[in-house]
């Protein structure tokens, strides 16, 4: 048995709690409470010279498809973009793993 004061118990949490991800206070909730909140909570944010991609002929990506297509672009002018390498591990790893799960969807039942 789990002792402690659960923070879903409080008024204010569901306004507090929509600050937050769902997947963030995910590993917080054990047996219909949750207990904690998160401290921090990260997001990614891309900045990017308008003055380079207008120059360029290019325009901001939306997605990560446009992202790479532009990142070849840029490498071609001896130019790259930066990303944290948690990020693009992630993302080349969620690209994989889509990829995967669609070309053996007929295996599971």
């Amino acid at each position: 048995m789990v002792s402690g004061i659960y923070t879903t118990g409080f008024s204010d949490y569901d306004t507090i709690a929509k600050r937050f991800r769902k997947s963030a206070i995910l590993p917080y909730e054990f047996n219909g409470g949750v207990y904690a909140l998160p401290e921090t909570q990260t997001f990614q944010v891309m900045f990017y010279r308008s003055d380079i991609l207008e120059e360029l002929g290019l325009n901001p990506p939306k997605t990560w498809n446009e992202l790479f297509v532009l990142l070849g672009r840029l490498q071609k002018k001896n130019m790259t973009i930066f990303m944290p390498p948690s990020v693009l591990t992630r993302t080349l790893r969620m690209k994989s793993m889509r990829k995967f799960w669609k070309n053996t969807e007929h295996y599971v039942n």
